[in-house]
């Protein structure tokens, strides 16, 4: 057997181990994804698990089904998808105007550095409560929540570019 011929049939070899390995990894991932979904149900049915805070896949996937079915999922995506949209544009170009800010004056830099520290570094989730009673449970503080997030990362970001001298 000439080496040609030995390095075109271990390269074979290799590739035939690597479908082969990829088709284990991917049986192996759907039985985790089945036996996930599986067990979740069992313990919702069995009560091992507080049905009204985590429900059970069986229910959920009819209540999908349900919404898709009347049109109402649809609905709710496209708002959801514009509050987040508009948020997220608010809290750029505000994030953008307050970088540019801090970068045109060292002093307020140094003076919001720690405060802007902080507020990068708490979970923006817990925003969402303060939010929704200061500002109401409406599209007001949903924008806000977004406009929040977006203002302190592209604010934080700012650090990334040189300062000027």
């Amino acid at each position: 057997m000439s080496p040609q011929n030995n390095i075109e049939q271990q390269h074979k070899q290799f590739l035939q181990n690597l479908k082969k390995e990829k088709k284990m990894v991917r049986l192996y991932q759907l039985l985790i994804f089945i036996s996930f979904f599986s067990l979740w149900e069992a313990a919702s049915r069995a009560k091992w698990i507080d049905p009204l805070i985590f429900s059970s896949p069986y229910k959920i996937w009819n209540l999908l089904m349900q919404k898709m079915g009347d049109g109402s999922l649809i609905t709710h995506i496209t708002i959801t998808l514009g509050e987040t949209v508009a948020g997220f544009i608010l809290g750029t170009l505000m994030g953008t105007m307050l970088a540019a800010l801090l970068w045109w004056s060292p002093f307020l830099s140094k003076v919001l550095d720690p405060y802007l520290v902080i507020l990068n570094a708490m979970p923006k989730v817990a925003l969402g409560p303060i939010l929704i009673v200061a500002l109401g449970p409406g599209l007001t503080s949903i924008i806000a929540m977004g406009a929040i997030i977006s203002v302190i990362i592209t604010s934080v970001n700012e650090k990334v570019i040189p300062k000027r001298t």
